[in-house]
């Protein structure tokens, strides 16, 4: 379970990289998570990210199932084709089969500013 305080960008789009639990805190970064080139363990795999400022951008295969739960103090938040924008929104999502499923993720998407977006590829 790897947590870690950083600022910067963190782009997780390698083929067969391997979804483990994680926690981050970042005063500020951009965090590009591409789900259809992992390897996803069969099992609920939590990661929650919180960031004073910054992007998240998440690209999730339609046989994956996931839920997220996610909040911004100021910005946007788009979870596949949902999206609210401006002070102190939050847009909770969960794929239809998600408690059934043995293999999913379960997203804690927090930004202070920035903007969050979930895209099915």
């Amino acid at each position: 379970n790897s947590s870690f305080f950083t600022v910067g960008n963190h782009e997780f789009n390698q083929p067969n990289w391997k979804v483990e639990p994680t926690t981050v805190k970042t005063l500020a970064g951009d965090f590009y998570y591409d789900f259809s080139k992992a390897y996803i363990p069969e099992k609920e795999i939590p990661i929650s990210i919180s960031s004073l400022a910054g992007d998240v951008h998440i690209l999730v295969p339609e046989n994956l199932e996931f839920q997220v739960h996610a909040s911004v103090k100021a910005g946007d938040i788009d979870i596949v084709g949902q999206s609210v924008d401006g002070i102190n929104r939050s847009l909770s999502y969960a794929t239809p089969n998600y408690d059934s499923a043995s293999r999913k993720i379960n997203l804690t998407l927090k930004l202070k500013a920035g903007s969050i977006r979930v895209d099915y590829v």
